[in-house]
């Protein structure tokens, strides 16, 4: 599946985490285009698998800081190959393409690491050795209104403060940025991340950026690289917006990857 950027450029200013959904089932298109999203961005060290069977039980019981997910017919398990170095980012990149095609379509996501009952899971899908589960993301219908959990989430994480980006690039003078990078970490600047803790970093050189971790300590089950993936898809529709295409290089610690024109 290409990447639609106009259409997820729309979704990803539109999105926010859903807690509360209606138990309502996807109609048939919207399955398929799940179906599609997901095969298209699975790639090599990650799956993210469709489970519509007991999915109350993943998510029964299980209160984190910010509260439960209720009625949510489906979720998308994302599956990493644990010696995979670069499958965190990955999994983050393919799982952001699942969040931001649902979102277009009007559905509401949410991401969910590790308050989730990895045994409830297990009782659908088998893990072949060495593979992972660090976050699956309910989806479907929101809510008719929003529940006292996504109000809370919203209050607590503060999750529509984002940091300025002054205090997240480096390298290149702002004022010698092109309207592409311009674009491009605009909509990198406003991804999601685990406790809105925004950990990622960005280096503008001529012809690429960048996207690297910042240097504080993990206090959450998802990893700063998960996040920087949904960052580096964030950051790809930006480019491709203003007809920037390029191409991912993966890097080692503390680096993520590189985003360089083609």
């Amino acid at each position: 599946m290409a990447i639609p950027a106009e259409r997820w450029h729309d979704a990803l200013k539109k999105r926010h985490s859903v807690r509360g959904y209606r138990d309502v089932s996807l109609d048939s298109p919207m399955m398929e285009s799940l179906r599609k999203v997901c095969a298209d961005f699975s790639m090599e060290g990650v799956q993210a698998v469709i489970v519509t069977e007991h999915v109350k039980d993943v998510f029964r019981g299980v209160i984190g800081p910010y509260g439960m997910v209720k009625g949510a017919p489906l979720y998308v398990a994302m599956i990493g190959d644990g010696k995979d170095p670069h499958a965190d980012e990955r999994i983050g990149y393919a799982g952001e393409a699942v969040v931001l095609e649902m979102t277009a379509l009007g559905l509401g996501t949410c991401w969910i690491g590790g308050l989730f009952d990895p045994k409830a899971v297990l009782k659908v899908l088998t893990l072949n050795e060495g593979e992972r589960i660090p976050a699956v993301i309910p989806l479907g219908f929101p809510a008719e209104k929003p529940s006292f959990d996504d109000t809370l989430l919203k209050t607590m994480a503060k999750s529509h403060t984002r940091k300025d980006l002054d205090s997240l690039v480096s390298g290149m003078n702002r004022s010698d940025w092109p309207l592409w990078v311009k674009t491009a970490l605009e909509a990198a600047r406003i991804a999601p991340s685990a406790l809105n803790r925004q950990p990622w970093r960005f280096i503008v050189e001529e012809r690429c950026i960048t996207v690297t971790t910042d240097e504080g300590k993990e206090h959450h089950p998802l990893s700063k690289r998960l996040d920087c993936g949904i960052a580096m898809l964030h950051l790809e529709v930006g480019a491709r917006m203003e007809g920037a295409e390029g191409r991912w290089e993966y890097l080692d610690v503390p680096a993520v990857a590189r985003y360089r024109l083609l």
